[in-house]
């Protein structure tokens, strides 16, 4: 099978977890002995360095490949044939022109590629023009629904299949707009419990949401660790802060609680904390309690109240549940085997049936 990969933001941006999800799923599919191929634009989810994300893949001379210019940036990332737009990397500054040297790449890996099937996440107008390409050229097509913001049928008229994150987005979007889906645990893969430490680790978490409780960790003496950018956390002084990166072990180290409040409906960071063994203090009304296992304590209380968050995370700290628990937890979601051949397995019913559901 010949499978090509399609979204608008950059598939290297580690701070994106559905382009994570969807590197990762290419990823798989490739290691199962199958041809893909992926296409994406340049935009990032902050001030990431562009091309050194282009150097981890390998790509010679990266500093050469400039966002906005529109040059297409080939490369390998493992088994996958990587085909990076440079479009303007701020999402909220699109042009016309980046949207039409877009959809003239998609066409020409429709015309040449000639994919079996077309994986896509996301509804921006370049990708919506190269799926409906792709169905006009007779590709079965697969939509992942990793977020919210795409409450529109128009987003999923050309799917024969939409794959959802988790149960709770597949709720979600099920409850808004119609929509059938199938809910799986989010692809995760190359993780390991790691020892508990001091540290509580705030990720996955925008900065008008955490920043209560980050204020009332911080005066109540807790090592905080905020993965995001210092600019956008005012009056955040005495936490460290780290870029997103794909390297997640540092991120993790000595950390003894993960704090993610409102997050985008990934549920990435709990998956990441079971199966690293921490406990995760995380908001009711997200998939994190489906993506985690329940493994932590999820609080209905909003976000404004710093002090009640703050005082989970210690009682998290002090008495964390119980590590087997968390293992158990893994082996069902996330086995590893189990996990990637249930993906694989609906890639190729996908491209071999008639599952129309969209």
């Amino acid at each position: 099978m010949r499978a090509l990969f399609v979204s608008w933001p950059c598939s290297l941006d580690p701070s994106n977890p559905a382009a994570i999800g969807l590197r990762t799923l290419s990823h798989w599919l490739a290691d199962a002995g199958h041809e893909v191929t992926a296409l994406s634009g340049g935009t990032l989810g902050g001030p990431i360095d562009f091309t050194e994300e282009l150097r981890r893949v390998g790509v010679t001379g990266a500093g050469r490949f400039r966002p906005g210019s529109r040059s297409l940036v080939m490369y390998s990332d493992r088994k996958v044939k990587g085909n990076l737009i440079c479009t303007v990397t701020d999402g909220a500054s699109v042009e016309a022109t980046d949207i039409r040297t877009f959809v003239s790449h998609g066409q020409r890996l429709i015309r040449d590629f000639r994919p079996h099937l077309l994986v896509y996440a996301g509804g921006e107008r370049g990708v919506a023009e190269v799926v409906r390409l792709g169905r006009n050229g007779s590709c079965r097509i697969l939509a992942t629904a990793w977020e919210f913001g795409w409450e529109n049928r128009e987003t999923f008229m050309h799917a024969h299949q939409v794959v959802s994150i988790s149960k709770f987005l597949a709720r979600h979007y099920k409850d808004r707009i119609g929509l059938n889906s199938l809910g799986f645990p989010p692809p995760i893969s190359g993780v390991e419990k790691a020892p508990l430490g001091k540290t509580v680790l705030v990720t996955q978490t925008r900065p008008e949401f955490g920043l209560p409780a980050v204020l009332a960790m911080l005066s109540n003496g807790e090592r905080v660790r905020v993965e995001g950018w210092k600019h956008e956390w005012p009056d955040a002084d005495g936490a460290d802060f780290i870029a997103p990166s794909t390297d997640r072990g540092g991120a993790y180290e000595d950390v003894g609680a993960v704090l993610s409040i409102s997050v985008d409906a990934s549920g990435l960071a709990g998956a990441e904390s079971v199966l690293r063994g921490i406990p995760i203090v995380a908001d009711s009304n997200s998939p994190i309690e489906e993506t985690s296992g329940g493994y932590g304590r999820f609080l209905s209380d909003p976000a404004q109240n710093g002090e009640a968050w703050a005082a989970a995370v210690r009682e998290t700290m002090i008495n964390p549940p119980d590590r087997e628990e968390a293992t158990k937890i893994a082996l069902k979601l996330y086995a590893p085997e189990v996990q990637r051949q249930a993906y694989v397995s609906l890639f190729e019913r996908v491209q071999a049936a008639s599952l129309l559901t969209a």
